[in-house]
């Protein structure tokens, strides 16, 4: 799973213990996204 940042807003780096906590967070979001059909939309 990845996890896409999106906006236009100029982007720092985020460490990664952010990065794996928003991946735990977002995880069932992005189980329901891709059992719909939205599974590789934004890689």
């Amino acid at each position: 799973m990845s996890l896409a940042v999106l906006g236009t807003a100029d982007k720092e780096p985020i460490s990664e213990d952010l990065m794996q906590h928003l991946k735990k967070e977002f995880e069932p979001t992005y189980a329901y996204l891709g059992s719909i059909g939205f599974a590789n939309v934004y890689e």
